[in-house]
Formats: C-alpha cells, structure tokens, sequence
C-alpha cells in the first residue's frame, strides 16, 4: 500500500485521520505521515484494513463509544 492508496481508502471510508489512528490504535501524526510519506507504511497495513472494512460500522460504533465515555469522565473531572 502506498500513501495515496492509504488516503483513499480513508476518505472511501469517511474517516479522519484521527480516526484512523485511535482505530488503529497509533498517534495522529503516524497516519499523517503515512499520507506525506515522511514514515514508512507497515506492510501489515493492507491486511488491518482490509478487516477494518469488513467490519467499520462496529468499529465506529465503538470508537464513538470510546468518545462519548472520555466526554463523561472529563465532565466528571471538572465538576470535582
């Protein structure tokens, strides 16, 4: 996979990058620079995506569960 591969997927898939790297459980900046080819993309990419795509509606699902329960426990955070 090369770096426009890698962006066209993300955009066939309506995700940020940001997205991507909490999926992918990496730093923003790696899927970043994944896309600028500043860093090597990992050959087992293809595969990681591959099955995010077989399964992206339970993973959004999740990742938006993820978020909405950091919401919650900063709104906790702050009112203590």
């Amino acid at each position: 996979m090369n770096a426009t591969e890698l962006k066209e997927w993300r955009d066939h898939y309506m995700l940020s990058q940001s997205e991507l790297a909490e999926i992918l459980e990496v730093h923003p900046m790696t899927v970043s620079k994944w896309e600028r080819e500043l860093a090597r993309i990992p050959a087992m990419l293809d595969l990681a995506l591959e099955t995010l795509g077989q399964r992206r509606a339970r993973l959004v699902a999740r990742l938006k569960e993820r978020r909405a329960i950091r919401k919650t426990q900063a709104r906790k955070r702050a009112v203590a």
